[in-house]
């Protein structure tokens, strides 16, 4: 178990995918976003929770204003902001590296450890990777014979695991890791 992210780990990386920065720093990791959006006043006021006051909207779900400007005629255009913190160290996070990889370990709401993977790449790239267990039980048989079901709300099945070290090189063996993102580092490379 870890106390810090490794240094080698830091930086400001961009996703590959959509332009998201990713922030890795000793103690947090989160998510940045700028979403820019086009509308019409019309739709502002016809969508519920959505006013437009002293040239700031409000949008549904979100509890500050943002400031938008004209395009032309009632278009109107805006950005806003997003922090979304993946992981930060507390009583519900826990941090391991393990084979030369960085495993974040968070608890969700229903006491159960999701665990992401981060591997370092050429060039201090970064992939990012969820471990997601098979979904059906032939081939969940084939890593572990211990596990418990629930039921989500779409009434879907999940398995549960709570994997021995041998079960758990098994997961990362046979590639039950659905590849989440690819970061592309951002700031210069840390001396250390």
């Amino acid at each position: 178990v870890l106390d810090a992210i490794p240094v080698e780990y830091m930086g400001t990386y961009l996703c590959e995918s959509d332009s998201t920065y990713m922030i890795v720093n000793d103690n947090i990791v989160y998510h940045e976003t700028y979403v820019r959006f086009n509308t019409t006043l019309k739709i502002v006021k016809e969508t519920e929770q959505c006013t437009i006051k002293d040239n700031l909207i409000t949008l549904p779900n979100r509890t500050e204003c943002i400031a938008f400007e004209y395009i032309n005629g009632d278009s109107i255009t805006a950005t806003y902001h997003e922090i979304d913190t993946i992981f930060s160290f507390g009583s519900r996070e826990v941090l391991k590296e393990y084979k030369g990889h960085l495993f974040l370990n968070v608890q969700n709401k229903n006491n159960h450890w999701v665990t992401l993977m981060i591997s370092q790449m050429e060039d201090r790239w970064l992939k990012w990777e969820k471990i997601e267990v098979p979904g059906d039980v032939e081939n969940l048989d084939d890593i572990t014979k211990s596990y418990t079901t629930r039921t989500t709300k779409r009434k879907k099945t999940q398995f549960i695991v709570n994997p021995t070290q041998i079960e758990f090189d098994k997961i990362l063996t046979k590639k039950y890791l659905t590849e989440c993102e690819i970061l592309i580092p951002q700031t210069p490379q840390l001396l250390y």
